[in-house]
């Protein structure tokens, strides 16, 4: 039996609303920044504060934003790891990507500069890929801040990314505040790549370049010291 467009695309709405969405986020910025404790601070609102990072690792959970639910996986990169190989299969495998760097450090903005620079140069020409400016350690006195808001402000601008200062130390709402900013921008992208007769393909499996260990974090506790 033949099915005209509008019916064809009512089926595929309520395909579409009884399956939970898949999100990717790729974490990059320089040691030491708070890549894993905010990651962890968002997924879970719990706050870890030492992590001993020699891997890249996936955090992995089930989250809330606007309404609908997103089964939401985090690669935490570890910046030691990072070469021309490993960032083009992350970007191949990430959704939407996170930069974080640390208030206090100068020398992790301009870092976070640097691989934004990169980030750029491996996305294809004409695409887009959400992107988030983190700046951590907000409630750190502010004496020890070396990088202002206006300068984090004024790159994000400059290159088309939205901006937050956040606290994985002080509190979930704005960090929660900042990964659900950019998971709406992946969703806004996705409605509008999406053809109604044609369910998203999602990528495999991460090859063993992306990361060496997935995390479970709906009852988590910390593998890394």
């Amino acid at each position: 039996m033949y099915l005209d467009t509008t019916i064809r695309e009512k089926i595929w709405e309520r395909v579409h609303k009884m399956k939970i969405e898949e999100v990717n986020i790729l974490v990059l910025g320089a040691e030491n920044v708070g890549k894993s404790a905010l990651t962890v601070r968002f997924l879970t609102k719990r706050f870890i504060g030492d992590y001993d990072s020699h891997e890249d690792s996936i955090y992995q959970h089930t989250v809330d934003c606007e309404a609908e639910q997103y089964n939401v996986s985090m690669l935490d990169t570890c910046s030691k790891m990072e070469d021309a190989r490993n960032l083009s299969e992350q970007i191949r495998w990430a959704d939407a990507v996170a930069l974080v760097y640390d208030v206090s450090s100068y020398q992790s903005f301009e870092t976070m500069q640097a691989q934004l620079k990169r980030l750029h140069g491996h996305v294809k020409k004409g695409a887009s890929l959400p992107i988030v400016i983190l700046a951590n350690k907000v409630d750190l006195h502010p004496k020890a801040h070396k990088v202002t808001r206006e300068e984090g402000q004024q790159l994000a601008e400059e290159h088309g990314c939205q901006f937050f200062e956040v606290s994985a130390a002080d509190g979930w709402l704005e960090v929660a505040r900042a990964f659900k900013s950019v998971i709406h921008l992946m969703e806004v992208k996705r409605k509008r790549s999406r053809s109604p007769l044609v369910l998203r393909k999602r990528r495999g499996s991460v090859t063993r370049h992306v990361a060496h260990k997935v995390l479970q974090v709906v009852s988590w506790s910390p593998k890394r010291s």
